[in-house]
């Protein structure tokens, strides 16, 4: 039996049944956050929890809890599902009706969990194989940086991802400029400086990007998020993806480019050893 939190009561995840006129289903009116847990607690709240919290404020939602009771409703439902190591899924939508014009401003918000069976973060030994979606281009607007129900752009760069047999796959901006992998920031590395996709880019402004971000001040002498294209791609020595449930993904090729792996490990390194503080 798989429980969920509705609204800050632990239910059967059969139990729970939406409206049609949910406005997340209507309308895409929406946020969410994905945390990992490692051993019962989950990893960077504090992070996620900033990051709702400036999503909640930019859609101009009533908060539904404070940190603490957030913290305390996903420990008590990993153990009331008996997960230890995890995935969890934090929904907030605007309740009520209304047509583009919300009636209100309160929400609703479900906690989902699944079980994940590799305890903490491991670097893959093997690259991945990186493709790159050029058809539908991601707008660069304050909305860009955050995770809400809007994901049509990810859905069909993960059509088109599988369709031609990549691990993952880039997103542009309307620029032409690269943003992040379907649910990753990408990160470049070249001539020992380490790059990402500043947030004027359209990138998520993703939990672990942003540990990495600090991670790789002590380790490099420079470190700039800017606009990067695919000739930087192209001229990059090596290329890695980061998102809150894998931690660090070593990418091995893009096209005909390949990419080495010997600075991605040491910043996995000094990722493994900093995680239990974040």
């Amino acid at each position: 039996m798989n429980y969920i939190n509705y609204n800050g009561s632990v239910v059967e995840e059969s139990s729970v049944k939406l409206s049609m006129s949910n406005r997340a289903f209507r309308y895409g009116d929406s946020l969410f956050e994905t945390i990992r847990i490692i051993d019962g607690i989950p990893v960077n709240l504090k992070g996620h929890f900033d990051r709702l919290s400036f999503g909640i404020n930019t859609l101009q939602y009533s908060a539904p809890f404070s940190m603490n009771e957030l913290s305390f409703q996903i420990t008590d439902l990993a153990l009331q599902n008996s997960i230890i190591d995890g995935r969890v899924r934090v929904t907030l939508y605007r309740r009520g009706k209304g047509t583009y014009t919300p009636e209100i401003n309160e929400v609703s918000y479900l906690i989902e969990m699944e079980a994940i069976s590799q305890s903490g973060f491991r670097l893959n030994e093997k690259g991945i194989s990186l493709g790159i979606y050029e058809e539908v281009r991601k707008p660069t607007f304050l909305l860009s940086n955050l995770k809400t129900g809007n994901s049509l752009c990810y859905v069909l760069a993960g059509v088109y991802n599988s369709k031609n047999g990549f691990d993952d796959c880039l997103l542009l901006n309307d620029e032409g400029n690269i943003v992040e992998a379907i649910s990753s920031n990408i990160f470049l590395i070249k001539n020992e400086v380490l790059y990402t996709p500043s947030a004027s880019e359209g990138c998520v402004l993703g939990t672990m990007r942003k540990a990495v971000l600090q991670i790789g001040s002590s380790l490099f002498e420079n470190v700039k998020e800017t606009s990067l294209d695919l000739k930087d791609l192209k001229e990059a020595d090596e290329v890695f993806l980061t998102n809150a449930i894998s931690g660090m993904i070593w990418v091995g090729n893009c096209r005909d480019t390949k990419y080495s792996c010997n600075s991605i490990k040491l910043i996995f390194g000094k990722l493994e050893e900093s995680i239990t503080g974040i």
